[in-house]
């Protein structure tokens, strides 16, 4: 065989090779793995009839609501005549919203305009106790991040008319009137944040539950209720710790919608902005993505969420946040799983839930021993020497601290009812005037521009004992 012949076939050979690797390679870095197995991970929605699900009237209630600088969903009429209005009727409406909430914060009072709000709402007012009266509250189903979620913002309002008509109670001197309207606001907040929503829904519910809380605290010093009254006020209250299911219910309605994401972007249907990666027609090619195992990856980060759900702020075996540089997105493998991964992982957001949770609940459980400290006072005399001289007369259980789990702290001396707060560190507790000395030196630019501190923001969130 002459030479060029033999050339000739060995570079067909050598060619036949690396088309057979090249090939190998491509099957190799194309392989998906099977779907992940995350029936643990799907929310159990119920079949209820509309008569019996909270959300028929919470939702009409969007429609009747008025409240300064709310607009109701999907209402023409109402966006026509906003396009119009003029800079004086615009400037009166945000005046009356932040002369609101200054009364919802208890710094002024104006009779009018609390009456007007009330007289129109009164529609609102009829829908929102049929909606509380209800077995069942359940949104409906959070599918995708393209999910509209029009009657949201009427929940924040309806906490704040119920926080409200607590105020005009106040003002009435009707105490039990005033406290049941409070509680309405929790029990309200509460029912969200277990309805079955996404993130979004549980930050809301929080926050209306936590304007009830709040309107205790302020008020129980002045309140002239019975040790009675004051009594089934914590029993009821005791009923409203954060609801675990509730919590990670949420967490399963976000992994769906991450996984949804990914199946968007599988079908061609999504891009989320992943139009400039390697791809083939309209969807990726496998060379750069795999659902299979996008989704196992996102199950894994959001599984120990669920499971952690009810366990207080010291978590065990936390998943760490992956990160892949920018330049590996234009590599073979799953790189727009990757890009997914870290679009919807819960590293943050997830943490930040958890931390929620646990201030919640040690909000609702230092309002609950604020209620059981004045029932006991008014009956002996005196403040207690501990938190378990309550116990069982008063309370059936000192509660824990969501932060380590351990008791709740009281510091007879201080008279203040504490947490140990983020940093796990018990340093007494902290006086009101402890708590400004301490913000003036943390951020004097916000204590001298007027800015209050957030309770959370403390080394030892601490609930003061003003009665």
């Amino acid at each position: 065989m002459k030479t060029a012949s033999k050339v000739l076939l060995a570079l067909a050979v050598l060619g036949g090779l690396v088309i057979v690797a090249g090939g190998a390679a491509f099957v190799v870095l194309s392989l998906d793995e099977s779907p992940p197995d995350d029936s643990d991970l799907r929310v159990e929605r119920l079949d209820i009839p509309d008569d019996q699900n909270a959300f028929t009237y919470f939702e009409r209630t969007a429609q009747v609501l008025y409240w300064p600088g709310y607009e109701p969903p999907e209402d023409e009429d109402e966006e026509e005549r906003d396009e119009v209005s003029d800079d004086a009727e615009a400037k009166a409406e945000q005046e009356k919203e932040a002369l609101l909430e200054r009364m919802l914060e208890g710094e002024t009072w104006d009779e009018d305009l609390a009456a007007e709000i009330l007289e129109r709402n009164e529609d609102a007012f009829v829908l929102f106790e049929k909606g509380l009266a209800c077995p069942h509250f359940q949104v409906p189903e959070v599918k995708s991040v393209n999910s509209t979620m029009p009657y949201i913002s009427a929940y924040e309002v309806l906490g704040k008319l119920a926080c409200l008509r607590a105020f005009v109670a106040v003002r009435a001197g009707d105490y039990g009137t005033a406290f049941e309207e409070a509680m309405k606001a929790v029990r309200f907040g509460h029912s969200i944040e277990g309805a079955k929503g996404c993130l979004l829904h549980y930050l809301i519910g929080a926050s209306v539950k936590g304007l009830g809380l709040r309107f205790f605290q302020e008020i129980l010093p002045e309140a002239l209720l019975s040790v009675a009254q004051l009594r089934e006020f914590v029993d009821c209250l005791s009923n409203f710790r954060s609801d675990a299911k509730g919590l990670a219910d949420m967490f399963r309605t976000e992994y769906g919608v991450a996984k949804r994401a990914v199946e968007d972007v599988q079908s061609g249907e999504e891009s989320l902005g992943l139009k400039g990666l390697p791809s083939l027609f309209d969807r990726p090619n496998r060379l750069v993505f795999r659902p299979n195992e996008t989704k196992r990856m996102l199950a894994e980060a959001y599984r120990p969420f669920v499971q952690n759900a009810d366990q207080h702020y010291e978590l065990p075996d936390m998943p760490e946040r992956r990160e892949w540089p920018s330049w590996r997105l234009w590599l073979p493998g799953n790189t727009i799983g990757h890009f997914l991964y870290g679009l919807f992982s819960l590293e943050y957001t997830g943490r930040g839930a958890l931390r929620l949770k646990c201030a919640e609940n040690i909000e609702v459980a230092a309002t609950w021993l604020l209620i059981a400290m004045k029932a006991y006072k008014m009956e002996q005399g005196r403040l207690p020497e501990t938190l378990e001289e309550l116990v069982p007369e008063y309370i059936d259980a000192v509660p824990l601290d969501d932060f380590d789990g351990k008791p709740m702290r009281y510091n007879s001396e201080k008279r203040v009812i504490y947490s140990v707060g983020e940093d796990f560190k018990d340093d007494g507790g902290m006086t009101k005037e402890e708590q400004e000395a301490w913000w003036k030196e943390e951020d004097p630019w916000s204590a001298e521009e007027g800015y209050e501190p957030d309770v959370w923001q403390m080394p030892d969130p601490s609930f003061p004992i003003e009665f």
